[in-house]
């Protein structure tokens, strides 16, 4: 059958894709007959078969089967068909070209949805011949319309009979050649028709309370009196949905939206047009409605005793959080629960009894079942507990230093880094340092933390990093890197650029680019460098698995190994950042380095590494010694306006600067020329650093007046010379000077005699 959707839709959606030809306010759906290249075509709709120079009956049948029949004669079409004036309607103004019906001929049509039919014909003889009738005949629903009835011979003629909106089958019979069909017309009723125009409106499958994909629809005629589009359930109706109108001059978008806040099942509707309350057409879909549970952390994990656990978290698609059931086939652990709300739910709390508790979790009408596992742990913070991050529950990859100090009786206690932050400061309290395993994340928010000195613990990080004196950035490596043939035939080894740093002391055999085998195999995942989003500065850290071996050596035969933080990220806390591969053990030199860099962290005097002394000892400019104030962290330089005088330019100043220890650097640097012009707007600070501890120096030029009194150098209209502090000359005057509009700063002022002072205004 035949329905008007059908031509106007798409073809994906089962239409033609064609247009309607609009004529005095009525829309035509207009099919042509016409000779192409010896194929029969009708409008835009093809017609399989094709018209051959015999007589052999021909057939054809449009698209969907609602068109068929039979040609006995060849067509004629071309491009000589009747003139637009002579089409009697305007609608059959694109004809060209005609079919003779042969003898005998048929063409059927079935269609829904029109209340006009019209064909535009010419008949060979409406005067019986012999017996035999030379027009077209014209069945509706198999009665015969009278045969006189718009008949004409020339000029071909349309044809028009009303016809009711329902079902139709109509025929078109030819007993005697010679009979011409140009083309046939199907008027629309101006009634509402709805259609699918865009989205799913077969099947969809929805999560309970979650938004379904929009379905957009469209009804014609919609704004006309006595018409309405309503959505329509067939069976049980679904809570949540709705259908927004939006007007349009001849069409209306309808819109189905909402979110399936319904029970679980199939829900079937229809979007129906009615007509005075008649239906006029209908669309119709179905949702499948289904509820889910889905984990968004990991169900497995360690916790400690009378400690607030990591919270284990789901999404739920259910209509409420009573449709998800927790259960403890082995009981629940005491001070743990699990609640829900707005599609979240969370199972956490503050454990008190040690063991381990596995649970399900699943929601109503679903067929998910995740399985997890609380194992509480016994927390002992003796014996100085070590805080060993990780990333991933349980199964974390133990590397070689958690290994190697856990088998020295070290108290590593692991824990699962936090994704939003740092724990309680009373948590961080309670241990001595802390170890960022290999595989952490190193975005991730309690790492970055960490990293930036939030827990104020020492930090062993087993990531790269940077340590120079020259620069903070990657590039070739400094106290360490892999040796490409080292490497890939003996295992990693480092480069020690710095033999003296405390942390090798205990290793042997060390001098400047001495190679050092630090671990027991060779494995390539852990030592390139990515950065941190979001640093001040460019945080690099080792990344896992990111090259293939071929690509590891790419850059040059250096790559890093052994760095320590830069001062920027650091602050005052102390880092010490070794990469280790994971899967590989240390070997003995590698475990002398451990021990190097435990006792360099821990500041235990007792081994005999004495961190580096952070301290500014001597500090000259010109050869005139500042005064240094260890405890205030101050260096200033006193200076008589004579003094001051006698520098060189404030643009250019040099400093001299002794440091106490060998392994700390100064910024600026000494022997660095500095621009001391605007040091009173701008604090100038020095920088004392190892490149784990900084400790800051405020700097200062102070002028001070040698004279007892003012009056012993200045009387009021002496003529005077007055100086700002870079030595240009602002006035000279015999007025008051105190009384004078200057602007705010310091001036030297020089008198007749030669004798200066200084004013502050």
């Amino acid at each position: 059958t035949h329905v008007p959707e059908i031509y106007e839709a798409k073809e994906i959606a089962g239409g033609y894709g064609g247009t309607l030809t609009v004529n005095g306010g009525n829309e035509y759906e207009v099919f042509y007959f016409c000779k192409i290249s010896n194929a029969i075509a009708v409008g835009t709709s093809p017609i399989s078969g094709n018209i051959a120079t015999t007589t052999d009956k021909k057939s054809f049948e449009v698209k969907g089967g609602w068109m068929k029949g039979q040609f006995n004669d060849e067509a004629e079409g071309g491009t000589s068909g009747p003139k637009e004036d002579a089409l009697g309607s305007a609608e059959f103004q694109a004809c060209y070209g005609d079919v003779k019906m042969g003898q005998p001929a048929e063409v059927s049509l079935h269609i829904k949805g029109y209340n006009e039919f019209a064909i535009y014909a010419y008949d060979n003889n409406t005067t019986p011949n012999s017996g035999k009738k030379r027009w077209i005949d014209v069945y509706i629903d198999d009665m015969q319309n009278p045969v006189t009835t718009g008949i004409a011979q020339s000029p071909a003629s349309v044809r028009r009979y009303s016809i009711s909106t329902g079902e139709h089958v109509i025929k078109l019979t030819s007993e005697y050649g010679g009979s011409k069909l140009y083309a046939i017309s199907l008027r629309l009723p101006k009634e509402p028709r709805t259609k699918w125009l865009k989205g799913n409106d077969s099947t969809q499958v929805v999560m309970q309370t979650a938004a379904i994909k929009p379905v957009t629809y469209v009804t014609k005629y919609n704004n006309i009196a006595g018409a309405e589009t309503k959505l329509e359930w067939i069976g049980n109706p679904a809570n949540g949905f709705n259908l927004t109108t939006i007007p349009g001059t001849l069409t209306d978008t309808l819109l189905l939206s909402g979110n399936a806040n319904c029970a679980v099942g199939t829900y079937e509707y229809a979007v129906v047009a009615y007509y005075n309350n008649v239906e006029t057409s209908r669309a119709t879909g179905k949702f499948i409605v289904a509820s889910d549970i889905q984990a968004t952390s990991e169900t497995n994990v360690e916790v400690y005793q009378n400690e607030e656990m990591d919270q284990i978290t789901f999404n739920y698609f259910a209509l409420s959080a009573n449709d998800v059931q927790l259960t403890w086939p082995n009981g629940q652990p005491t001070g743990i629960s699990g609640s829900g709300n707005n599609g979240k739910y969370i199972i956490g709390g503050t454990p008190t009894a040690i063991g381990t508790y596995p649970f399900t979790i699943t929601v109503a009408g679903a067929d998910t079942i995740i399985s997890g596992q609380i194992k509480v742990n016994e927390l002992n913070y003796g014996n100085n507990p070590i805080l060993y991050l990780y990333k991933n529950n349980l199964a974390y990859e133990k590397d070689g230093i958690h290994n190697y100090l856990t088998g020295k009786g070290k108290n590593l206690i692991a824990r699962k880094a936090k994704e939003d932050g740092l724990r309680p400061a009373d948590q961080y309290a309670h241990y001595k340092w802390v170890i960022i395993s290999e595989d952490a994340d190193a975005n991730n928010a309690e790492v970055l933390a960490i990293i930036r000195g939030g827990a104020n613990l020492p930090v062993l990080n087993l990531k790269g990093f940077t340590y120079t004196s020259d620069r903070l950035g990657w590039g070739e490596p400094d106290n360490g890197a892999i040796d490409t043939t080292a490497a890939k035939e003996k295992g990693c080894n480092i480069w020690i650029e710095q033999p003296n740093h405390p942390i090798f002391k205990y290793m042997t055999n060390i001098s400047k680019n001495a190679k050092v085998k630090i671990l027991s195999g060779y494995a390539h995942n852990g030592v390139m460098p990515i950065a941190i989003t979001n640093a001040e500065n460019t945080l690099c850290l080792a990344s896992g698995r990111t090259r293939s071996i071929e690509n590891y050596y790419a850059e040059g035969d250096r790559q890093t190994a052994i760095h320590e933080v830069p001062t920027q990220i650091s602050g005052s806390k102390k880092y010490i950042c070794l990469p280790l591969a994971r899967e590989v053990q240390l070997s003995t030199q590698g475990q002398k380095l451990i021990d190097g860099i435990e006792e360099y962290l821990l500041s235990n005097a007792e081994s005999g590494i004495t961190p580096p002394t952070l301290e500014i000892q001597k500090f000259s400019i010109s050869d005139i010694d500042a005064n240094i104030d260890q405890a205030e962290n101050t260096i200033t330089l006193r200076l008589t306006e004579e003094k001051f005088s006698q520098l060189d330019s404030l643009r250019s100043v040099t400093p001299k600067i002794t440091l106490a220890d060998q392994y700390t650097h100064v910024l600026p640097s000494s022997d660095e020329k500095l621009d001391l012009r605007y040091m009173y707007v701008i604090p100038k600070t020095f920088v004392v650093t190892d490149y784990i501890s900084r400790r800051t120096y405020d700097f200062m030029i102070e002028l001070y007046d040698p004279y007892e009194s003012i009056d012993q150098v200045y009387e009021a209209g002496q003529w005077v010379n007055i100086f700002d502090i870079y030595g240009r000359k602002v006035a000279t005057t015999n007025e008051d000077i105190y009384s004078m509009i200057l602007p705010r700063g310091m001036y030297i002022v020089v008198t007749e005699s030669g004798k200066t002072l200084k004013i502050m205004k």
